[in-house]
């Protein structure tokens, strides 16, 4: 800020102060004197190195209140304005039109900014006004007592009388014209001129400002691990012309849950950014089950642009138990497809909010109004509840949710063993659960892929055919759904007997222990000769099914046979086996 004693005498001082305090007073001839040697002091009235900065005529909407023009002046003391104008040039007709003049009392501080614009501009101008002006091409124009000092023509203008070289190009409803650098001019406006976010009253290119963004590979939301301990790096750009220094900046880091906001972590920058460098910054956090709303905040007194300065994360820990337990892809023809959630939790969840998509299409609104689905419970989404409730009579019309938005079309079939995907999200479109199905053959339609394990951390799911006579188990217990989460260390096989002949498949659960890092497994007859490998997997607990079938594809005959489970370490050593005798019926009794 300009200081006046820089420039005065103390007895200059005093004369201003007593002239101030005389404001009132009702002597004229002593204002006059007191007016006219503050005049004379002060370098106002002289021709200085003032330009057009900033120009906004093109409000979204209604123009009227939001239109401005910007001055910028370079010298370094300051400069009075008085017998300036502005005027404009409509680009329909010719000659000019006063818009605007300088008041005795109107000044610019030294490299600082006036403002005259109308009375929505914030912050509010120095000359407040309504401009009218045109949405080009036109060109306004800087008068100075001795003549006109600059000017900026917008649009397809050519005439020299109305534009400085080449004319700045037009800009879109919301944007406005601005020299960048602030007041550098070549005496063409169309290289001294670009489009920009409005800015009245700020320097078109921040002296001082930093932003925060995210680090490389670093979500804005995510779904980790409950109790995951996170690493959450940024990066601080010094977006402004002057170095930011030393520890000037202060970064928080707050996490707010459903019980409480805390702040997680402050830092500050550990070393001076130049303009247009950065620095990276971080924070390790706990991640507790459920949501964590993450701010960071960059807090830096000098800045110029504060808009920048916030970073909004998103992390959820944990899943909520709720599974995509079965999908009609293929329905018979007069009845609507469907995929049913279960809530293998043990807490209630609301589906309020949330999305559903498939493989090849965005998320769609499920319902905008809560809806509890209790422990143990189902709901059914579907895009024709009356149709499918006339289909399966035995669904209750409470547990059938028409969703609100489009109906993500399921593929039947497909390529490479998966013929669709199906996922929930939540209300930030973060997977609550994601499946992929198989393909079914063309003489199942009418009939539903059930989901086999439906117990919370399951690794994949497994799905068979609906052996239920109505095609379906819509929202009610599937006809071969396991519930319990197994037991560590426990291989577990049903239904045992099966019968393969009828359709029916061996559910075979391997959750090993701690040191087992994959398991294979495999089918033998009662002498020990190999039929078949069954599956393999990495993740547990986990879920095979054998359809009874040997390598080949042919069902084997009735009888015993054996089910051997192999256990191997990370180094691939073989760690242990278990192995269960299993019957194989060749028709199931009622």
């Amino acid at each position: 800020m300009w200081n006046p004693s820089l420039f005065f005498p103390p007895t200059t001082r005093l004369f201003i102060f007593i002239c101030i305090l005389r404001r009132h007073s009702r002597m004229p001839l002593v204002l006059a004197v007191c007016f006219s040697f503050v005049l004379s002091i002060f370098p106002f009235g002289a021709p200085g190195a003032v330009r057009i900065n900033e120009l906004y005529y093109d409000h979204p909407g209604k123009d009227a209140g939001h239109e401005f023009i910007e001055l910028i002046q370079t010298d370094s003391i300051p400069l009075g304005l008085d017998g300036y104008a502005i005027e404009f040039h409509n680009g329909a007709g010719s000659g000019w039109e006063s818009i605007w003049q300088a008041g005795p009392l109107d000044s610019i501080a030294p490299g600082g900014l006036f403002v005259i614009g109308g009375g929505a501009v914030t912050p509010r101008p120095d000359a407040v006004l309504e401009l009218n002006l045109q949405n080009g091409p036109d060109a306004v124009r800087l008068i100075a007592p001795t003549g006109p000092m600059d000017l900026l023509g917008y649009g397809d203008l050519d005439d020299p009388e109305y534009v400085e070289g080449e004319s700045a190009p037009g800009v879109s409803a919301g944007e406005s014209l601005g020299r960048k650098p602030d007041g550098r001019d070549t005496d063409n406006n169309r290289a001294d001129f670009h489009s920009m976010v409005p800015s009245p009253g700020r320097f078109n290119v921040p002296r001082k400002d930093v932003s925060l963004a995210l680090a490389k590979g670093v979500d804005p939301r995510a779904v980790v691990e409950e109790g995951a301990v996170e690493d959450v790096r940024f990066v601080l750009r010094n977006d402004g012309v002057e170095p930011v220094g030393e520890h000037a900046v202060q970064i928080q880091l707050w996490d707010s849950t459903g019980a409480a906001l805390v702040l997680a972590g402050q830092s500050s920058n550990a070393e001076a950014i130049p303009p247009a460098a950065e620095i990276e910054i971080g924070f390790t956090i706990d991640l507790a089950g459920g949501y964590h709303y993450l701010r960071v905040n960059a807090l830096y007194p000098a800045d110029e642009r504060t808009g920048n300065n916030v970073l909004n994360l998103v992390r959820r820990a944990g899943t909520p138990g709720v599974l995509i337990s079965e999908v009609m892809s293929c329905p018979k023809d007069i009845c609507p497809q469907y995929v049913e959630l279960y809530n293998a939790g043990t807490e209630p969840y609301d589906i309020g909010g949330h999305y559903l998509r498939d493989r090849a299409h965005t998320f769609s609104l499920v319902l905008s109004e809560s809806n509890i689905l209790d422990p143990g419970g189902y709901l059914v989404l579907t895009p024709d509840r009356d149709a499918l409730v006339s289909c399966f009579p035995s669904l209750s019309f409470s547990l059938a949710v028409e969703v609100e938005g489009a109906w993500p079309t399921l593929n039947r079939s497909g390529s490479g063993g998966v013929a669709d995907s199906v996922i929930i999200g939540d209300a930030w479109r973060l997977p609550v659960d994601a499946v992929a199905y198989p393909p079914q053959p063309s003489d199942t339609r009418g009939k539903s892929l059930e989901r086999v394990d439906l117990f919370p951390g399951s690794a994949t799911a497994v799905w068979i055919l609906s052996r239920d006579p109505a095609g379906g188990t819509p929202g009610r217990n599937n006809s071969a759904g396991l519930t319990e989460r197994p037991r560590k260390g426990t291989v577990s096989l049903t239904p045992n007997p099966f019968v393969p002949i009828e359709g029916e498949k061996l559910m075979i659960t391997v959750n090993p222990e701690t040191a087992v890092t994959r398991a294979v497994v495999v089918a033998f007859d009662i002498e020990g000769r190999k039929l078949k490998t069954i599956g393999a997997a990495s993740d547990f607990p986990h879920v095979f099914a054998w359809d009874g079938t040997r390598d080949g594809e042919r069902i084997v005959t009735p009888g015993f046979y054996i089910v051997a489970c192999e256990f191997y370490s990370a180094q691939g050593a073989r760690i242990g086996v278990e192995k269960v005798v299993v019957g194989c019926g060749s028709k199931r009794r009622n």
